[in-house]
């Protein structure tokens, strides 16, 4: 009740973790006009819960009951979020980042220990038998599964639990009804940890947010954010430092040389054996030959 959440403007997607930022009551310095957010009372901030559960690799995953939809331009959404976890008090915040798989389940056994977590169960066409990416996948789903039951335990402690996951290996391929499967398991799930949130904590604020990689040609073609700074993008390659400096002592040399030029012509002398005694002697020989042949 603390904030409200209008309108339909579309939102730069590396100002997610500015959005999260001030709903949990802290300053932000992003330049970003957008007005989806109004902050109604400040003071009870500090109270809020988010949930933040991040689907990479789709455009859209369905969400129960009534929500505010924004579009996210551009791919930077996870970006965003790191920054995001960055600046909160390390024992505030619960990050379970599946996108590395391995890395979401050391995660999980270092707050749950060693226990084991059963896989979410296919429909139809997810093959975990057959194929590594399925069964990652269904087990990444499982963990989610095994949060929204152990919900209460990591609120007490917390408050900021981060789940991510990706999508990008199901969604290479070719077939849709694999990824629509892939897309119903996961809306369960958010679901599921939507409603054990809701039964715990009564000043909640569930977000889910998705992001895929746009190809080269669309980005070129299809940028809808062409005037946005991006606060995330960084110079890619080892080599940046090496052409950086090549254009530092480059301009440096020739700002050097340049000055040089400049004090030796302003100190010349202009005697008999100077280039600018030459030309202007030159110039002046053809002015007095068109002077003499004028008067002839």
């Amino acid at each position: 009740m603390s904030m409200e959440f209008t309108g339909s403007d579309s939102l730069e997607s590396f100002y997610v973790g500015d959005v999260l930022l001030a709903a949990l009551g802290n300053s932000v310095t992003g330049k970003s006009e957008w007005t989806g957010l109004t902050i109604k009372d400040p003071f009870q901030l500090e109270q809020t819960t988010v949930i933040l559960v991040h689907v990479k690799g789709v455009y859209r995953v369905a969400t129960p009951g009534n929500y505010m939809v924004y579009e996210l331009l551009d791919s930077d959404t996870a970006n965003s979020i790191d920054n995001f976890i960055a600046q909160l008090e390390p024992g505030t915040v619960n990050d379970f980042n599946f996108i590395n798989h391995n890395l979401g389940v050391l995660t999980y056994r270092s707050y749950f220990g060693n226990q084991d977590v059963p896989m979410a169960e296919p429909i139809r066409f997810l093959n975990p038998r057959d194929y590594l990416s399925h069964q990652n996948f269904l087990e990444e789903v499982g963990y989610m599964n095994a949060i929204a039951g152990n919900l209460s335990g990591l609120l007490k402690s917390s408050q900021v639990i981060v789940f991510r996951l990706s999508l990008d290996r199901i969604a290479k391929v070719t077939k849709y009804t694999i990824l629509f499967e892939a897309k119903q398991l996961v809306a369960a799930a958010i679901a599921d940890l939507l409603a054990a949130a809701r039964n715990i904590s009564n000043t909640l604020l569930f977000v889910q947010t998705t992001d895929k990689q746009m190809s080269a040609s669309s980005l070129r073609h299809g940028n809808k954010s062409q005037n946005s700074t991006n606060p995330f993008k960084k110079f890619n390659g080892f080599d940046y430092p090496i052409i950086c400096n090549i254009v530092v002592w480059l301009s440096l040399a020739y700002t050097l040389s340049l000055a040089v030029i400049c004090y030796v012509i302003v100190n010349i002398d202009p005697g008999r054996d100077s280039i600018i005694y030459r030309i202007s002697s030159v110039h002046n020989f053809r002015s007095d030959a068109n002077q003499h042949k004028k008067k002839h």
